[in-house]
């Protein structure tokens, strides 16, 4: 897949303030969890996609009533790592493990 050329504005749900609980006091099932997860991912991608990063990692961000990730802050310019870090830090944040995350299986 071939990259975009910078944007000079990014809209993103994920990149408004609305309000919400913090990420590591949320009161979130599972179920819920993986789907910040996820919405997480695809923020990442979209970021990537138009040359944007997260500015201060997942500092900030928040979960509002209907479990949707918001309030994540991001600046333009492609980020030198990985996402995959990022996403380890937040599944950690969700999830409240400090190493590892408890399972199932």
């Amino acid at each position: 897949m071939r990259r975009a050329a910078p944007t000079v504005e990014l809209l993103h749900p994920s990149l408004e303030s609305s309000g919400g609980e913090a990420l590591e006091s949320a009161h979130l099932t599972d179920r819920q969890r993986v789907s910040v997860l996820l919405q997480a991912a695809a923020l990442l991608s979209h970021l990537d996609f138009g040359g944007w990063r997260l500015s201060r990692g997942w500092t900030g961000a928040r979960v509002d009533g209907d479990g949707r990730l918001c309030s994540v802050k991001a600046e333009s310019g492609r980020d030198g790592q990985l996402p995959q870090p990022l996403m380890r830090d937040l599944a950690l944040a969700l999830f409240q493990g400090e190493t590892t995350i408890s399972g199932r299986g």
